[in-house]
């Protein structure tokens, strides 16, 4: 008996601590891209039609500033990986293909608060120029090419 009062009292003192010095890690937002054909479904990485190279991704607000981003083959698919960072705002991106442009990309960003951590989240997301969806099981944008 005295081993269940115990685990009791252990119990509830642990559930009511807001004791904030345990560190809190989260993880800023990530686009996952995919290029898709429109017509056929082919991923346009994998299948060899574009490559990393081929890509630049610029800053709309700042047209001289170039975005990295990371390419990432992911179970046989090749994906766009870019991180829009983790500062509350507005992001707006211009996605080339050599030296045309094929899509916008916008999106807001906020800082979420809870009791001990704040983390970013994206808001509002959307695609201009192109037409797009989203995969639910992955989580990945695939933007469909012409």
């Amino acid at each position: 008996m005295k081993k269940l009062i115990l685990s009791l009292f252990l119990l509830l003192s642990i559930v009511s601590c807001d004791d904030c010095s345990v560190a809190c890690v989260t993880s800023p937002p990530v686009f996952y891209l995919e290029l898709v054909d429109k017509v056929s479904g082919e991923n346009l990485l994998t299948n060899g039609t574009y490559s990393e190279s081929d890509i630049s991704i610029t800053n709309l607000e700042d047209q001289s500033e170039e975005v990295e981003f990371v390419f990432e083959e992911e179970d046989g698919v090749n994906l766009i990986y870019l991180y829009p960072g983790s500062e509350p705002g507005s992001v707006a991106y211009n996605f080339k293909i050599g030296s045309e442009s094929i899509f916008n990309l916008f999106a807001t960003l906020e800082t979420r608060e809870s009791d001990c951590c704040s983390t970013t989240v994206t808001t509002d997301f959307s695609i201009e120029n192109a037409e797009y969806e989203r995969d639910e099981n992955t989580g990945n944008y695939k933007i469909l090419i012409e």
